[in-house]
């Protein structure tokens, strides 16, 4: 399809967990649930069936979900709220203590013999009156409340309301499509597995061989859980087939529990890199140190090198739960209740941070706000905090005295878990995904949220990526942005590109990733460095050199050379930590990057010789390639090229800066943004739906004009236009207005010559294939001529 749209113009109208547990049997901490007749509240001898029990006696038993906790049933409700269900107990959220059961739904005090066997939920769309349900089962009752009501005419038997659905069932959870061909139910009995389509009642018995019984299962974030005991495993809805490292510790990664057993430095860091638990802060330095806080630990990434310990190890006047941080002027400011804490920023992993004299004082003084903070960010360079409360943003001024504030504006997110702020833009935590947006002002302004990504992978190097599919891998290596340790390409053009435990190559134009140990089996993780050579790649981690024959073969290993491992003193003459190494094609000079310096060295000089230190124009490079159009030096997620290592050394400016997800390792368009198979649809469910719906080919030319017109409307220019403020001129039956409606969600009129006037306009024009990008921005007496889609921002500021 040949819908151009080369340059727009645009008006527009524009999930956790889990406490896991499981049921507490005799024989401990086994991963199988029991079946017997003691089970749940099917038997006689259930501890809780008592005739005397009841929900609200006063001698009810306090629950600590830290400790060996079963939970017998899970349930996310439309406000994306878990609740966790124990005996006659509730857990609302992922930390806290429970409450009774009858406080939130009181007519299951009149049946809870013992506890609530299972829960899901019924979307408003899948429902045939298309209202939300919640459905709880009790031994052999159903009921269905609606906004915490129950609804007429229930409790009904559960063979009536889902036929064919057996009474004392262990859990159930809900999967539609297209997770599930249709939208169905799956109801867990012992290792009977029972899908009921919701349309027309059909049952279809599976078994689920390879998952443990489950107390409880839910749907979270794309992805399905089955609890068992203290453990978690997350299966296929249709196969139960469970991939990757499981069962894994519930406490890890859904709860917020402090202290439940001795952890080596890796497992701290590996659950704070890998919770799903939300972050309740995060924040970026101007040197790109991370800081993140959950509960009573952070997670610290300094000069690439991660570290987690508890919160007062390394700040040690908190302990807990903090509410917001931001870092500015090399100190972060780390906000606790009404308390604002300045520390000292440490440069050393591990190292504590000194509180500032006089601190901590209160966020009022501050920073002239009241109440709670949900979350601060500071871009680099700045001296404006913004501050949000609630769906509410104040930006605060930090140079003056006392501090003052702008009047509230409202954001597009009824709630934000932390944000930050940094070269490439802004990062907004929702739970456990972010979001990303160009600048403050395109955050506040946007009426489509731009596509969601995991916290876990794609801020905090999660190595482990559990029963993905090999594209799923591929794009994840493609897309992340996470700094890369090392990139390489040898002499045929073949990639190699390394992240944490992961690589990624491309290899006669076809990619492949894997643990980096399916492919350099002496090697796990972490690498320094590496350049390829002579038909070799030479990998450097800590003091060694791996050198391993290249296979052009996709997925096939690399086999290590004989000799090595081998010292890089030995390899290279030099000693210390090396950052990154590059050698251009058919040469043997490979330079060597150590911090701000940078050596040649000769591969053929036995021993090796290096040249003195000349220095280079960064502080800091990730890694480096050199190929036939020159050297990339990459920092974070951006790269820089130059024509050759000569002009690196000597630049006094640096070049624009690129993309390395997208212009270095292929990352696909975003699918969120897709232009085409709109035919003329004029009513969309939601915005999710018409986001979808856009070909994602074009959202390099299409996202800049969202964040111009987000920028524009966050400005207050919009109130200066005769909206509709669009222009879109294109060929007849072009699809001017099917654009317009995709992006709207609006009818517009349609009609020969119908044309909107107004003091903006953006061009819609065809260009011929292999025509370079191009466009015109008009406001007023004003006009810019546009090559590429970053003079967009350029011409806004302008």
């Amino acid at each position: 399809m040949r819908l151009l749209i080369q340059t727009f113009a645009i008006c527009l109208a524009l999930s956790l967990c889990l406490a896991v547990p499981t049921h507490h049997h005799e024989h401990g901490d086994d991963e199988q649930v029991g079946h017997g007749p003691g089970h749940k509240n099917n038997g006689p001898g259930h501890k809780n069936n008592g005739p005397d029990h009841k929900n609200n006696g006063p001698g009810h038993h306090h629950f600590d979900r830290c400790t060996e906790l079963v939970f017998d049933a899970a349930i996310e409700t439309k406000e994306g709220i878990y609740y966790f269900f124990k005996d006659d107990h509730v857990f609302k959220g992922f930390h806290g203590d429970g409450e009774l059961t009858n406080m939130t739904f009181p007519e299951l005090d009149d049946h809870l013999v013992g506890h609530v066997d299972a829960a899901f939920r019924m979307p408003s769309e899948d429902s045939p009156d298309h209202h939300e349900h919640l459905y709880f089962f009790l031994d052999n009752k159903v009921f269905s409340y609606e906004n915490h009501k129950l609804n007429d005419g229930y409790p009904k038997d559960i063979s009536e309301e889902f036929p064919g659905i057996p009474d004392h069932l262990d859990a159930a959870v809900e999967c539609h499509k297209p997770d599930c061909p249709k939208n169905t139910v799956i109801f867990f009995k012992g290792h009977e597995i029972y899908h009921f389509d919701i349309d027309s009642k059909e049952v279809h018995h599976k078994e689920f061989k390879s998952m443990p019984n489950c107390s409880a299962a839910f749907h979270y974030t794309g992805h399905y859980y089955c609890l068992h005991g203290h453990r978690f495993s997350k299966f296929n809805p249709n196969t139960g087939a469970v991939h990757g490292r499981y069962p894994k510790e519930a406490r890890d990664y859904f709860m917020n529990c402090p202290n439940y057993g001795d952890k080596t430095e890796k497992e701290h860091l590996e659950r704070e890199q890998c919770s799903h638990v939300h972050l309740d802060a995060i924040t970026e330095d101007d040197d790109h140190d991370l800081f993140a806080f959950r509960g009573h630990y952070y997670l610290s990434r300094i000069d690439g090198k991660s570290h987690a310990g508890t919160i007062e190890s390394g700040f040690k006047d908190l302990h807990a739960n903090i509410d917001a941080a931001f870092a500015h002027d090399e100190h972060i400011h780390i906000i606790k209740d009404d308390k604002m804490y300045v520390y000292n920023i440490s440069h050393a992993v591990g190292e504590a941070h000194k509180l500032r004299e006089g601190y901590p004082k209160t966020v009022k003084d501050e920073l002239g706000l009241e109440g709670h903070i949900d979350a601060t960010f500071i871009c680099p360079k700045d001296h404006t905090v913004h501050v949000i409360q609630g769906n509410k943003i104040y930006d605060v001024d930090l140079n003056a005295h006392p501090p003052t504030h702008t009047e509230a504006k409202p954001i597009p997110l009824k709630h934000v878990d932390t944000a930050m702020c940094g070269d490439n833009g802004v990062i907004v935590v929702v739970k456990d995904d972010y979001y990303h947006y160009a600048s403050p002002l395109t955050f506040i302004a946007s009426k489509i949220k731009p596509h969601k990504q995991d916290v876990a992978t794609g801020l905090l190097g999660c190595p482990y990526y559990d029963g993905k599919t090999e594209a799923e891998h591929i794009k994840r290596e493609q897309c992340s942005h996470m700094h890369l340790d090392a990139i390489t390409e040898d002499d045929d053009h073949d990639l190699f590109a390394f992240r944490g435990h992961y690589y990624l190559s491309k290899i006669e134009d076809k990619y492949h990733a894997g643990p980096i140990e399916s492919g350099f089996k002496e090697l796990h993780d972490d690498i320094d460095a590496a350049f390829a050579h002579d038909e070799h790649i030479h990998i450097i981690k800590n003091d060694k050199v791996y050198c391993y024959n290249i296979s052009h073969t996709h997925g096939e290993a690399h086999k290590l050379r004989e000799g090595y491992p081998k010292t890089v003193k030995d390899e290279l003459g030099l000693e210390g930590h090396i950052d990154a190494t590059f050698i251009c094609p058919k040469d043997h000079i490979v330079h060597v990057i150590q911090g701000n310096k940078i050596y040649d060295v000769d591969l053929n000089a036995h021993p090796p010789t290096h040249t003195e230190a000349k220095t280079i124009p960064f502080k800091h490079v990730h890694t480096a390639m050199c190929g036939d159009h020159g050297v990339k030096v990459v920092v974070d997620d951006d790269y820089f090229e130059y024509a050759s290592p000569l002009e690196f050394i000597a630049a006094k400016i640096k070049p624009e800066k690129k993309s390395v997800p997208k212009d270095l390792l292929g990352c696909p368009p975003k699918a969120h943004l897709q232009v085409i198979a709109m035919s003329r649809k004029k009513n969309y469910k939601n915005v999710e739906e018409m986001s979808n719906s856009l070909n994602q080919q074009y959202e390099d030319k299409v996202r800049p004009y969202i964040d111009l017109v987000d920028s524009l409307r966050a400005l207050g220019i919009e109130k200066d236009l005769n909206l509709p403020a669009v222009a879109v001129i294109g060929d007849q039956s072009s699809g001017k207005s099917s654009v317009l409606e995709a992006l709207s969600g609006v009818a517009l009129p349609r009609g020969t010559g119908i044309v909107t006037r107004c003091p903006l306009v953006l061009k819609l024009k065809r260009n011929e294939k292999n025509d370079t990008w191009s466009g015109v921005l008009t406001y007023k007496d004003q006009t810019k001529s546009l090559h590429k889609p970053s003079d967009v921002g350029i011409a806004v500021s302008q």
